[in-house]
């Protein structure tokens, strides 16, 4: 009776001691998982998520220069400002189609930002005519609030 008991003891020790063992060999391989999972995040998820978000911003800047344009008047700073924001656009968007390649999403991207820039065109000749016709440079930032909305829809389904 008692060395049935210690071979009862014994059989949960090993019992035990090989649970222990397939637990660990079972962390050590979801962990490994997890390290690649967090590697691929790390490198590749959050660049395109960051160049995603810097090029939402740049066409919010885009819009917003506008609009600054239609209140100030200030030609010399839109014409500065659009130059430096369109060739940021341009990087970011070249970096996004090295990544996605030529996704749908993204050549709608490109369409509603050529738009954006005949928007900004169209506006700057309006206000640089005299007399300036508020009407139709206040319809084109609406038109352009509208385009920006798509672009920026368009961007949300790049991110998923």
């Amino acid at each position: 009776m008692t060395m049935d008991i210690k071979q009862r003891i014994r059989a949960i020790y090993v019992i035990v001691v090989a649970l222990g063992a397939l637990l660990s060999v079972l962390i050590y391989g979801f962990g490994d998982d997890m390290l690649r999972a967090s590697r691929k995040l790390v490198r590749q998820d959050l660049p395109l998520l960051e160049d995603i978000a810097q090029l939402k911003v740049e066409v919010m800047e885009q819009e917003s220069l506008l609009h600054e344009y239609y209140a100030s008047g200030d030609r010399a700073r839109f014409v500065t400002e659009q130059e430096v924001n369109g060739l940021e656009y341009e990087q970011v968007y070249a970096r996004l189609v090295r990544s996605f390649g030529q996704a749908p999403e993204l050549e709608r991207v490109q369409g509603y930002y050529a738009r954006a820039r005949d928007i900004a065109a169209e506006l700057d000749a309006t206000l640089t005519r005299e007399p300036v016709d508020d009407d139709h440079a206040q319809a084109l930032l609406a038109h352009l609030s509208g385009i920006v909305r798509s672009l920026n829809t368009e961007l949300d389904t790049l991110m998923q």
